[in-house]
């Protein structure tokens, strides 16, 4: 197994239990992410459950469906270490359907602290998307 630098061991769900919040350092183009993404918080529980704040279904499927009923509030996660790699992948599974229901993006230990990577697709018919991070605040 590749162990994480930042921590010198691989990545474990454990790592990753908190609270998260946008981040956008080191984006390209970060002021063109909506500022409703700023207010949104990831809580991901020991349990296995997590909690989203100020969420909606375009925060995390970049075209989804219609479906008014959707909820992207809760749910449960997964994490599953990349033995390739030093990072590992995030699985969410919402409560309820929204754009099929789950949700998978990287993980990877920036300076000590989890972050998520995550994307934003400004326009919905071009190829170009904004790179940026959901990052774990201080336990």
């Amino acid at each position: 197994l590749f162990c994480n630098s930042a921590i010198g061991r691989p990545i474990t769900k454990d790592d990753l239990v908190g609270t998260y919040h946008v981040d956008v350092s080191g984006a390209e183009d970060a002021q063109t992410i909506p500022t409703n993404f700023y207010r949104v918080a990831l809580t991901l529980n020991s349990d296995g459950s997590f909690l989203t704040t100020n969420a909606t279904k375009e925060f995390f499927f970049p075209y989804p469906s219609h479906d008014t009923g959707a909820d992207v509030t809760h749910g449960t996660w997964e994490f599953s270490h990349d033995p390739d790699d030093e990072g590992g992948q995030l699985d969410l599974t919402f409560s309820k359907g929204s754009w099929g229901g789950d949700w998978s993006h990287g993980v990877e230990i920036y300076h000590g602290t989890p972050r998520i990577l995550m994307s934003y697709h400004p326009f919905k018919h071009s190829h170009k998307v904004i790179y940026f991070y959901l990052t774990r605040q201080k336990r």
